[in-house]
């Protein structure tokens, strides 16, 4: 039973471990969208003000 009882602990690490790593790359992922958004979004407002000036 305590062989059981190591293995099961063992996988339960292993599972909490990769768990850990998938949401740190969500926040990473959902951080790199909003930058990606907001420097977008400003180069139309550069690309528009441009135009406009122009």
């Amino acid at each position: 039973m305590s062989d059981l009882d190591r293995e099961v602990r063992k996988k339960l690490q292993k599972l909490e471990s990769i768990e850990a790593r998938l949401s740190q790359h969500e926040k990473t992922t959902r951080l790199g969208l909003i930058w990606l958004t907001i420097l977008a979004f400003s180069v139309l407002v550069l690309f528009g003000y441009h135009i406009v000036y122009l």
